[in-house]
């Protein structure tokens, strides 16, 4: 049997009650299914099947010859966007990112932000886990918070990228309450908006605990309930030169 390029060919046809016997490497198309047909594993099987797939989900391999879908694995063809839903119990039903190899290397998660095809700017916003409850009517967005954001001057060969963390009780302002900073200074408490990133001020000692308003106290206290016990701040250096303050 010849196939040429650009010719047509038509399958046997029948009915899923008028099938052949079946023998191994036989296809067919089904009148009844409308689908391609071929005899293996000891039955009939679609060679593309609908089994369980609609527009929006997710295809994944079924069984031979089969494909299928699940309602709790989406994709969203106009917001590209995957969703993963599970009603169960148990733990360990969410995403699991695996590496097998026997070296150092991590499974990540790697988020990336293009502007278009330009380079990304100062005070953009790489990529955020978000932590949302519901309400009883909605989820509530960004009640917590964290992520990666550009701040500094970007160039062809440097992203200044810092580590920011925020949490609330309701959608607010998004001031940082925790900020790792690209020049390697760590913040406690407010620096600035991530929704105006640019914005962010950049802590000015490696810890630098700060506030916009008056009020607040940074303590250190300890809990062995004796009147001689405290705690103090102690300075050191390379030398092993130590200052105390309490």
């Amino acid at each position: 049997v010849s196939i040429l390029n650009s010719k047509p060919f038509l399958l046997g046809q029948w009915t899923t009650a008028g099938r052949p016997s079946g023998v191994t490497g036989y296809m067919g198309y089904n009148t009844t299914t409308a689908f391609t047909e071929g005899y293996f594993t000891s039955q009939w099987e679609n060679y593309i099947t609908s089994t369980g797939a609609s527009a929006s989900q997710v295809p994944y391999y079924l069984s031979a010859g089969k494909i299928a879908g699940d309602a709790g694995m989406t994709w969203d063809n106009t917001n590209k966007g995957l969703s993963i839903v599970s009603s169960a119990t148990a733990q360990g039903r969410g995403l699991i990112v695996r590496q097998t190899n026997s070296g150092i290397q991590a499974a990540p998660i790697q988020f990336e932000k293009i502007r278009g095809a330009s380079a990304v700017q100062n005070g953009d916003i790489i990529g955020a886990f978000t932590l949302r409850g519901y309400s009883g009517t909605q989820y509530v967005t960004d009640n917590a918070l964290f992520g990666g954001l550009v701040t500094g001057t970007v160039t062809s060969s440097s992203v200044p990228t810092s580590i920011f963390f925020f949490s609330g009780s309701t959608t607010g302002n998004y001031n940082t309450h925790l900020l790792v900073h690209s020049n390697g200074t760590v913040g406690i408490g407010e620096f600035g908006s991530i929704v105006s990133g640019a914005s962010i001020v950049a802590p000015s000692n490696l810890l630098h605990v700060r506030k916009t308003v008056a009020g607040g106290y940074v303590t250190s206290q300890t809990e062995n309930l004796s009147s001689t016990g405290y705690t103090s701040f102690l300075n050191t250096n390379n030398l092993g030169y130590t200052s105390r303050f309490i």
